[in-house]
């Protein structure tokens, strides 16, 4: 059966009830699923994987280019588009204007132009886009502020790994999606 620690993949489609204690599935970029055994199937970052890949176009904007990689790798092992990168405000308004993507993730503190700020401008300009902040702030005005600007989610980047898959999905299915660790803030409000 193999020696312990090796992954084997696996040539047909996987479905979560298949994947025993232990192992965990990975889509690799052409869309097939590997089941990996050294990896644990029930932490909420590889459940994300189990879903069906939708054909979105994604943006990121976040001017630390070590954030970007680690948020693309994120969202494309979860088998989603990123189709650009924007390194500050002012760009990600001109790349949104220029590629037009389905669902855009902006930094909330970047240069040029803040994400706040940026998700206004893309939403008068596209208002079919879709817009996430993600950031560090945890305070109720920046998520309050970012939704007035016309953004449909506040995602906080130490919550990235477990929830931006889930609320790129659900942004995109028309819903608002506010981070967890948020939501009763912005309940509290309402």
């Amino acid at each position: 059966m193999g020696h312990p620690g090796r992954t084997r993949p696996i040539s047909h489609r996987i479905e979560p009830s298949q994947v025993k204690a232990g192992g965990s599935v990975r889509i690799t970029p052409g869309g097939n699923r590997t089941v990996l055994r050294s990896e644990r199937p029930n932490r909420p970052e590889y459940r994300e994987v189990f879903k069906s890949p939708m054909t979105l176009r994604l943006m990121l904007a976040d001017d630390n280019e070590l954030v970007r990689r680690s948020l693309r790798n994120l969202l494309e092992r979860a088998g989603l588009n990123v189709i650009i990168e924007a390194a500050d405000g002012e760009q990600a308004v001109s790349l949104a204007l220029q590629h037009r993507p389905d669902v855009i993730l902006l930094d909330l503190s970047m240069p040029h132009l803040n994400g706040i700020e940026a998700a206004r401008r893309i939403r008068k300009s596209i208002p079919e886009a879709r817009t996430i902040i993600l950031t560090i702030h945890r305070d109720y005005h920046y998520v309050r502020r970012a939704l007035e600007a016309g953004a449909h989610g506040y995602i906080l980047k130490d919550r990235a790994v477990g929830e931006l898959v889930r609320g790129v999905r659900q942004v995109a299915e028309g819903k608002v999606f506010v981070s967890d660790a948020l939501s009763h803030l912005v309940a509290q409000q309402v």
